[in-house]
């Protein structure tokens, strides 16, 4: 059955290629049907055009994966004479827009085919939504993306009337937090700075906890202009954000160098929660390396002071030797597949302390520990914690004897 029979043939477009038949009808019908090239099969579908460059986009053909030969590439140029386009046909389709529904849609970086439809079912009404909210003219049309169980087209009247008046209501339709600052962050999103995937994660983030939300949108709320760049930060980044001020936000966003010092802030802000040491409250964009040079020295400060352990009571012999550092204790750890690496804290209250002993063919682990005022040997171990021999353990017993003697100072 031929579905657009009843349309006006002079507002029919045809597009043939080897493999289907394209059928789109301009503007006011605003249908599009594909059919396979040996069938009479119809399914009606959105197809995806861009009135700026004034082009209907075709789904791509397969690529043969092998080499192609000297006669294979003749037939191939003859397939793709064949699947060429009269550029009459596109120039006719696109003179069946209207000028102004053109130039409005022309605005957004993509969504154009389902923009124009909009327009023809809610009619001007959403031509100026893509006026003065554009960002939410987006997300209307892309509804099956954010609220697939609510669709506009198949509620107009309603959706038509809640355009006007009840935006906020859309937006929480939509997914988004249904409050008018949300309606008044989404008028300032430039409309060819709007990306599906980026919206999608900021509607994810701001339905998350509580204090995030709050952050994000009094960010959002105090930015003149919001780009790509700052929903990004403000979607992807987010712990960030409890970090820095707005104006570096701000900055950071029309940045060239965004990614690179997005990611500097992140880690900075990583080395922060984990070495307790604040980010600098007011940072500009212009002296950011300036500031981590010195974040970073105040880490490598504390890592210095967090890595070197206690100085060991007892001193050192030519088979024993203290570890020092958790760096020699994570290394050594490893190197004997043991779990002292666990006994930072211990060590660097004084609990306890560790040796590397070399004794002939022979390595162990010796721990000391104080009770009482005596020094004693807690566990005397070889690699994998298997048992030493008599000869090292005898050495170690007598090495503590001799040493304690001479208790270095704690």
């Amino acid at each position: 059955m031929n579905p657009f029979e009843s349309f006006d043939k002079t507002n029919l477009f045809v597009i043939k290629s080897e493999d289907y038949v394209l059928v789109v009808a301009g503007y006011p019908i605003w249908r599009g049907f594909v059919s396979a090239a040996d069938t009479d099969i119809w399914i009606e579908i959105f197809p995806s055009i861009d009135v700026t460059k004034k082009a209907i986009i075709l789904p791509k053909k397969k690529k043969k994966p092998q080499q192609i030969h000297l006669f294979e590439k003749e037939l191939e140029q003859k397939e793709k004479k064949k699947e060429e386009i009269d550029p009459e046909v596109i120039r006719r389709f696109f003179l069946s827009i209207p000028t102004e529904i053109i130039e409005q849609v022309s605005r957004f970086p993509d969504s154009h085919w389902e923009l124009v439809g909009a327009v023809k079912m809610i009619g001007d009404d959403f031509i100026s939504l893509m006026k003065t909210n554009p960002a939410l003219a987006y997300i209307i049309v892309n509804m099956e993306k954010f609220n697939p169980s609510f669709l506009y087209y198949a509620n107009i009247d309603l959706f038509q009337r809640m355009i006007k008046t009840k935006r906020k209501e859309v937006i929480g339709l939509c997914g988004f937090p249904e409050e008018a600052r949300m309606v008044k962050i989404f008028s300032k999103v430039q409309p060819n700075m709007l990306d599906i995937k980026l919206l999608l994660r900021l509607k994810k983030v701001l339905m998350a906890k509580a204090e995030i939300k709050e952050r994000i949108l009094q960010v959002l709320s105090f930015a003149k202009k919001i780009n790509k760049k700052l929903i990004h930060f403000v979607s992807v980044y987010t712990e960030v954000l409890e970090s820095i001020n707005d104006r570096l936000v701000f900055e950071l966003a029309a940045d060239e160098r965004y990614a690179l010092k997005a990611s500097m802030l992140l880690q900075m802000h990583h080395k922060s929660k984990q070495w307790k040491v604040a980010l600098p409250k007011s940072i500009s964009i212009s002296r950011l390396d300036e500031a981590k040079k010195k974040f970073d020295e105040k880490v490598k400060s504390k890592w210095e002071k967090r890595e070197i352990f206690p100085k060991p009571p007892i001193e050192e012999n030519e088979y024993i030797t203290a570890i020092t550092t958790e760096t020699e204790l994570i290394s050594w750890a490893k190197r004997q597949q043991n779990c002292i690496r666990s006994y930072a804290g211990r060590i660097r209250s004084g609990k306890c302390y560790f040796y590397r002993v070399i004794y002939k063919d022979e390595e162990a682990t010796l721990e000391v520990v104080k009770e009482k005022g005596i020094f004693s040997i807690a566990e005397l171990n070889g690699f994998r914690n298997f048992k030493v021999s008599p000869e090292l353990n005898a050495m170690a017993e007598e090495w503590l004897r001799t040493s304690s003697r001479k208790i270095n100072p704690r």
